[in-house]
């Protein structure tokens, strides 16, 4: 059986990674925007196609371009990710002959909780793995587990 903790350790590692590649990729976009800017109002064009102002606002095309699609890719992984952890949640509190009202209560609730971040739920996912009495739940699982109780009535 591998070692969980070695399989954490490494996909938090890989999503550290990944933020950081979002960051270095936004600077980048914004510090060469900056530069295509700054060249536009000083009309510091120079010889050949990359340096004329053509050449220039069509870089600055491309770097709104790239903004706008990391902007969307950003975004939108999120959502993605959340939308599979919730059917993860949904898919083992199904598994334990809850019925269907009460798992999709639930899972909105604790998503809902977490602010919609999927680094949220995978550290609950992981702290879930790591307990060892159920009597010692995340108390945002106890929580969301009560609202729905009082929402939706098992039947």
């Amino acid at each position: 059986m591998p070692d969980l903790d070695l399989l954490t350790s490494l996909a938090a590692a890989y999503q550290d990674g990944q933020a950081f590649g979002r960051i270095v990729r936004w600077l980048v976009l914004l510090a060469v925007g900056a530069g295509l800017v700054r060249r536009l109002v000083r009309g510091s064009f120079g010889p050949g196609f990359r340096r004329s102002p053509a050449g220039t606002v069509m870089g600055l095309v491309a770097v709104v371009a790239g903004l706008i699609f990391s902007f969307a890719h950003d975004t939108g992984r999120d959502d993605r990710e959340t939308a599979q952890m919730r059917a993860g949640i949904v898919a083992g509190c199904r598994d334990s002959g809850t019925p269907q009202s009460f798992c999709d209560c639930y899972a909105d609730e604790v998503v809902a909780r977490t602010d919609h971040d999927p680094e949220k739920l995978e550290a609950l996912k992981a702290e879930l793995g790591r307990m060892t009495d159920p009597a010692h739940a995340p108390a945002l699982l106890v929580r969301s587990a009560q609202a729905c109780t009082a929402k939706v009535q098992p039947s």
